[in-house]
């Protein structure tokens, strides 16, 4: 059982704010005389429906007999410090109905501890009168409380100091702790309320009114796949590779057509498969820096005694007998590859076609989720909103040394997307039509009848839209708006938020009664 002693200018307010803040369930309440809070009956009521509601046993103690009065009439336990030995006996009690007279005081077998500084002890205490108690009995008892109070002890001023010095560093120590310690956590529920919409959605790469921001997309792929060839021929291939032509005599450029002969040091000829321009080179004081440009060249004759290479330098037999001979040559970095004549396994025509049609399906698994991803930057393209094509399947029938040939396949991809964000942002302005403060706790959507114009970089496309409304909160907003606040207060703006369904506050320790100024510690959950 807790005792809570009031002070004479504490309301009710405070009165019963120091009951809610006390742990305990049963309470003795201490008014001492005239104090506000006995000036109204009121007051008393009030304190009595506190009680019910906060679950509370209250007993009221006072030397003011009107303080038990209004006590008893309100139904509580009603206590007297010195009648009784503190049990607090009704009136009727202690003021026998035969007696008659004027009103006196009785003290009997008082004692003080003799040599000590103690309060007297007080055995018995009657008071008789024909009538109601009159002032002449309350000015009695506080005579006696006067006369019989225990006497000043000498003071010891050191130890007073070390006494005095210890509070201030345990009071320290405690708002320290509770600086640190101190939390709130404060639990939110709002009105959530079903929301349904369908709708035609149109998406354009040009900023049309009511049109959600799109982008088109073009990207290019390419594989040269390696095939096995089923069938046989006699064949006769020539060998085929790369030639760096150099132009170490003038700073004209110099043309040669397709054909050109180039020559080995053994006499081996080779040819130009197109037409070439070789660039003029540099003069720099006075001194030539050779030009150069790389073509495709192929063997004069097939056979594999044209897989030649590297050869340092190769003539041109058509400069022969001027100075361009000596001024434009070739160089083999890498070995002509593919001569041969004989029989070797060539792709049948069930062989291209299985080729083709494999190269096609990685063309288009080259365009999967993983890629798509990377290129779109986070954009929705749905089913429906692009386009494959195969722009190139060239067969290469040759076949390699391990009877393979080669089909080199090109595919672009053609798609049109746009942001969901930008999606669930207009449909949510179209939620705030019905109400201003919506926010969507949850929204799913589900894509048909896609259109898209790749000329025109427009897709139109029907929504069908399911989600969760719930009132638009700022946790963080709300957290800094409470900061150091107390919890009555906080409690009246948790009230005030539109649509709340329920709301509670904790602090912690438990006799802190205003949330904590720093916001990390303070926690806002939302259900």
């Amino acid at each position: 059982m807790a005792k809570i002693i009031i002070n004479k200018n504490d309301d009710a307010r405070s009165v019963i704010k120091k009951i809610e803040n006390s742990e305990s369930r049963k309470i003795i309440l201490v008014i001492p005389r005239q104090s506000v809070f006995g000036e109204e009956v009121s007051n008393f009521e009030l304190l009595r429906e506190a009680a019910t509601e906060l679950d509370k046993e209250i007993a009221i103690e006072s030397v003011d007999e009107n303080m038990l009065a209004l006590a008893r009439a309100n139904e509580f336990e009603a206590l007297h410090p010195l009648f009784e030995g503190g049990s607090g006996g009704k009136v009727s009690d202690i003021l026998p109905a035969k007696s008659r007279g004027k009103a006196s005081v009785e003290k009997k077998e008082v004692e003080r501890s003799p040599g000590k500084n103690e309060p007297m002890m007080l055995h018995h205490l009657e008071v008789t009168s024909s009538e109601a108690p009159e002032a002449g009995v309350e000015d009695e008892v506080r005579r006696f409380e006067e006369a019989y109070e225990p006497a000043p002890r000498k003071r010891n001023h050191k130890k007073t100091l070390y006494i005095l010095g210890g509070i201030a560093v345990l009071a320290g120590i405690f708002f320290a702790g509770t600086a640190i310690f101190a939390r709130a956590d404060i639990n939110l529920r709002f009105k959530k309320t079903p929301w349904q919409d369908a709708s035609m959605m149109t998406a354009s790469i040009d900023s049309a009114v009511g049109a959600l921001k799109a982008q088109i997309f073009n990207p290019v792929k390419s594989a040269t796949p390696l095939f096995p060839a089923s069938g046989k021929s006699q064949v006769s291939v020539k060998a085929e590779g790369k030639i760096t032509i150099f132009n170490a005599y003038s700073s004209k450029s110099q043309q040669l057509v397709a054909t050109t002969r180039f020559e080995t040091p053994d006499g081996k000829i080779l040819r130009l498969k197109s037409q070439i321009t070789v660039p003029g080179a540099k003069i720099q004081d006075g001194k030539i820096i050779p030009s150069s440009i790389e073509a495709d060249i192929i063997a004069d004759k097939p056979g594999v005694e044209y897989n030649v290479g590297p050869i340092e330098k190769l003539t041109i037999p058509g400069f022969a007998g001027s100075p361009r001979f000596d001024g434009f040559y070739g160089k083999l970095d890498t070995q002509l590859k593919g001569g041969f004549v004989g029989v070797r396994q060539v792709p049948t025509a069930a062989d291209i076609a299985a080729a083709k049609t494999k190269t096609t399906e990685l063309l288009k698994a080259a365009f999967g989720p993983n890629f798509l991803d990377t290129i779109s930057g986070g954009l929705k393209i749905i089913d429906g909103a692009s386009a494959f094509e195969v722009t190139k399947l060239a067969v290469d029938t040759n076949t390699d040394n391990d009877g393979n040939f080669s089909v080199l396949g090109q595919a672009k991809y053609t798609a049109i997307g746009f942001k969901e964000e930008d999606l669930r942002a207009a449909l949510l302005m179209k939620a705030r039509d019905e109400d201003p403060n919506a926010s969507f706790e949850s929204i799913s959507f589900k894509y048909s009848k896609v259109q898209p114009d790749f000329k025109k970089g427009t897709l139109t496309f029907e929504i069908d839209s399911e989600g969760v409304v719930v009132p638009d909160f700022d946790p963080d907003a709300f957290r800094t708006s409470i900061l150091g606040k107390s919890s009555n207060e906080v409690k009246e703006m948790i009230l005030e938020l539109p649509e709340l369904s329920d709301g509670k506050i904790s602090l912690s320790p438990a006799w802190i009664s205003a949330v904590p100024a720093s916001a990390s510690r303070v926690k806002i959950t939302v259900e």
